[in-house]
């Protein structure tokens, strides 16, 4: 198999290489979305947040840990994160990319 430096893998490599973690949460990225790539929980979560403009409060100190399993704990700071990562609310980028099994694959909008 080729990789995308198009060098020869051997079989179950290129799974391993293709696979990217959601910036926000760290779950498995499902492509990128506004900019980043995202777990398509944190991309929903995005939208709806920007779409419907919520604004939202923090319980605790605006330091909330947002990872895979706390991600739904605290919806001010995941919102937050994803600002500092890198989301754009201007909507989704003209290059989107869509990860599946053996790469990443480039679309044009």
């Amino acid at each position: 198999m080729l990789s995308a430096g198009g060098s020869d893998m051997e079989a179950g490599e290129d799974d391993k290489a293709c696979v990217v973690d959601c910036v926000v949460c760290g779950d498995k990225s499902s492509g990128k979305h506004y900019g980043v790539f995202t777990c398509e929980g944190c991309k929903s979560f995005f939208k709806r947040s920007v779409r419907r403009n919520l604004s939202y409060t923090c319980r605790s100190n605006r330091e909330c840990q947002i990872d895979q399993h706390h991600r739904n704990q605290c919806q001010y700071c995941r919102l937050k994160k994803c600002f500092r990562v890198g989301m754009r609310k201007e909507g989704k980028c003209v290059n989107h990319y869509t990860i599946k099994k053996g790469g990443i694959s480039d679309i044009q909008h």
